[in-house]
């Protein structure tokens, strides 16, 4: 039985991942750029160590560190989440008086000082601090926090430029990018964790006729209105909401069982045609989406070209829910090709 340390490693781990993808800075390792920024900091300003930190669902996570080893993943010090927690900066000339000391591994750095900043994205989503420790006592050095602000700004740049490359112009929902990436991290989480995963793919019911009759700029509402639903109801932690293509979205459900994404699918989809839009290419009947939903257990899910055979599986579930009659949901079922299970 695993211990209640090792567990929570275990999921300091696995959040640490998440943010890493979530803004883009996942892959073989923490993105390159800001890894330079943060080495940067630490060699301009003379510290012997620094740190990237962010905090997620309330837990301070160390993302990238530069100086000395620390046991990853490790939980931000108190110093960095109080930065983050506050969002102005920080200067300690003594850990002695703070919480800091005891932290082991800044004791066994012989920490003395700290000096942090907060870093923000250009949505408010990255809570974020950029720390710096010495093993001096140092002094309150305006100009000290300038030049960490001015790293700062560097990172904040990065994060900016990340965002804009993994969401849609139009909803400012994730991209296909976004998607395929976080696909495969959730594949690979639900694996691990024995857990299901759903995924589902689901478009605006003759949004050709509707853009024929009401033009691209009304359709263009439509989709960004329908963004604006999804996002509203799909919030719960680890659910990703993306623009799949033209009037197509994905979803990505984590720990999300067939039963349940059909539940959540289908009360999202009674919502969204509830909101009365006309469609002034059906009789003015009101505009609806059809979603196919494929979910896979996670035992299931270790080889890469899974990440395919899902999208895939809520393809045809989705041309099956089209068959049904549209405004409607289908499950893709192995035996059955696929079969409608919201009615």
């Amino acid at each position: 039985m695993p211990s209640a340390l090792s567990q929570q490693k275990v999921a300091a781990s696995e959040l640490r991942d998440q943010t890493l993808e979530r803004f883009g800075l996942g892959g073989d390792g923490a993105d390159a750029s800001i890894e330079r920024i943060v080495a940067l900091a630490r060699r301009t300003m003379n510290a012997q160590f620094a740190c990237l930190s962010a905090t997620i669902d309330d837990i301070p996570i160390v993302l990238i560190a530069h100086g000395f080893e620390i046991e990853q993943p490790a939980v931000a010090s108190y110093a960095s989440a109080t930065v983050m927690r506050q969002m102005s900066p920080m200067v300690i000339r003594s850990v002695d008086a703070t919480r800091m000391r005891e932290c082991p591994s800044l004791r066994k750095e012989h920490i003395n000082s700290f000096i942090g900043a907060p870093v923000r994205d250009r949505d408010g989503q990255f809570s974020g601090a950029l720390s710096l420790y010495y093993s001096y006592r140092m002094g309150i050095a305006p100009e000290s926090i300038n030049a960490l602000r001015e790293h700062v700004r560097l990172i904040e740049d990065v994060l900016l430029m990340r965002a804009l490359s993994i969401r849609d112009g139009l909803t400012q929902l994730f991209n296909r990018r976004y998607l395929d990436q976080q696909l495969r991290s959730e594949m690979r989480r639900a694996f691990r964790q024995s857990s299901a995963l759903s995924v589902v793919i689901l478009d605006v019911d003759k949004f050709k006729l509707y853009n024929d009759a009401a033009g691209h700029q009304a359709g263009d509402r439509i989709l960004v209105r329908l963004a604006a639903e999804l996002q509203r109801h799909f919030r719960r932690t680890g659910d990703c909401v993306c623009r799949y293509g033209g009037e197509e979205f994905a979803l990505i459900l984590p720990a999300t069982d067939m039963h349940n994404a059909v539940q959540r699918v289908d009360d999202c989809r009674r919502r969204f045609f509830e909101l009365d839009i006309r469609h002034p290419g059906l009789n003015d009947r009101a505009v609806s989406f059809s979603a196919g939903i494929a979910t896979r257990s996670g035992d299931s899910l270790s080889e890469d070209d899974m990440l395919d055979e899902l999208l895939i599986e809520a393809d045809r579930a989705l041309y099956a829910a089209k068959a049904l009659g549209r405004n409607t949901v289908a499950h893709y079922d192995e035996h059955v090709q696929s079969r409608s299970l919201a009615g």
